[in-house]
């Protein structure tokens, strides 16, 4: 049985990973004796932890104490979509919302302090629009990637430019330009996706040998 000793510190670790919004994941005993199983050996992350795909313990006979892992996925964090507001203007009535603000100037005109004229108009000005133009939420995707580079963003203008010119002006020279350009930002490109992704892809090989996929 449990000391209250061990039993006090148990319930201090658990009030410490409620605190910090963590869990412990190994649910099984990770040393067993012949009268005893016991949870020794944990592994500890944050609570809904997306990137946790697997967790087990492995029994093993070089030691009484059993082989714990995880696995997490591995992969490039996409950034959240950005959520912004927008009118709907395709079925405004110009004709109405206009009378509409008209009436509401008769009613602005009453209030003699400009103050509270003013915050009155744009109380009942955001009103009149969210009734003729409603307001909507939309998501817009981000499309950044993680491997471009101020330096490719720029060298890609540069060479969409030189295409336009080489379009524009038949130009021979432009064309040339323009084909050493694109294999620069193309090559530009390549290294570093190279160097974005080989630390992933590492991890992943490494997962795969060892068997923890």
């Amino acid at each position: 049985m449990p000391s209250e000793t061990e039993n006090s510190k148990a319930k201090r670790l658990k009030e410490l990973l409620n605190i910090y919004q963590l869990s412990q994941l190994i649910k099984k005993p990770t040393r067993t004796t012949e009268s005893t199983k016991t949870l020794l050996d944990l592994i500890i992350c944050k609570t809904d932890d997306p990137k946790t795909a697997t967790t087990d313990v492995v029994e093993l006979g070089i030691s009484d104490h059993n082989l714990v892992y995880t696995c997490r996925k591995v992969g490039i964090c996409k950034q959240k979509p950005k959520i912004i507001e927008t009118r709907q203007y395709h079925k405004l009535n110009n004709a109405k919302f206009q009378n509409d603000l008209k009436q509401a100037l008769l009613h602005i005109n009453e209030h003699s302090d400009p103050n509270t004229a003013l915050q009155e108009w744009n109380r009942i000005f955001l009103l009149i629009a969210d009734i003729n133009a409603p307001i909507r939420l939309r998501k817009v995707r981000s499309d950044r990637q993680p491997w471009m580079t101020d330096e490719i963003k720029k060298l890609s203008f540069h060479r969409d430019y030189l295409k336009k010119k080489a379009v524009m002006l038949n130009s021979s020279a432009f064309h040339s330009s323009y084909k050493k350009c694109k294999n620069k930002v193309t090559k530009l490109i390549s290294n570093a996706k190279v160097t974005t992704l080989e630390p992933i892809s590492k991890t992943a090989k490494i997962a795969k040998k060892t068997g923890f996929t």
